[in-house]
């Protein structure tokens, strides 16, 4: 699937929910999600330094992610050629993360319409937003975004959309 026609799924199914289904006005994410379609998915792992040949199996695999979403607490678990938990506090203190030995501290908020975790390590911050963009929640898209802090570097983005299993 092309990078444009990811954006235009993404314009044409972007919803701003109310909140009326759910608790507080916030969007309860709890479910499953199966990767459907990347868009530059390789080309954010690469600025990262992960090496070719895992790129590119992970641009092939098609992961999980269970979210279990109970008042504050929100729990991502990740099922695929790399497996992970990681439990969140939303508005609550960093937490630590391991990905292939670069340490993170990621801390999470709230979107009126999802979730978004910023993942900040020496030399760059990533930022995930995690946004239902169909009126039935079938389809969650995840935008990531490497941030570098360094100037001359430039900032590079992927989305993947995800579907309901």
């Amino acid at each position: 699937i092309s990078s444009s026609a990811v954006a235009e799924e993404i314009l044409e199914n972007t919803i701003i929910f109310t909140g009326e289904e759910d608790v507080d006005g916030v969007v309860n994410m709890t479910g499953s999600y199966r990767l459907h379609s990347n868009d530059n998915f390789e080309g954010f792992l690469a600025v990262q330094g992960v090496p070719w040949s895992l790129r590119s199996l992970a641009n092939q695999a098609r992961p999980v992610h269970k979210i279990t979403h109970v008042e504050k607490s929100v729990t991502i678990q990740i099922k695929g050629i790399i497996e992970s938990q990681t439990t969140y506090i939303v508005d609550g203190p960093p937490v630590e993360t391991n990905i292939r030995g670069r340490i993170f501290h990621d801390s999470m908020r709230y979107l009126k319409d999802g979730i978004i975790t910023n993942k900040a390590t020496d030399g760059y911050d990533i930022t995930v937003s995690r946004r239902f963009t169909s009126p039935n929640r079938s389809i969650l898209t995840m935008t990531s975004c490497a941030i570098f802090k360094d100037e001359t570097k430039k900032d590079v983005k992927c989305v993947q959309i995800f579907k309901r299993v």
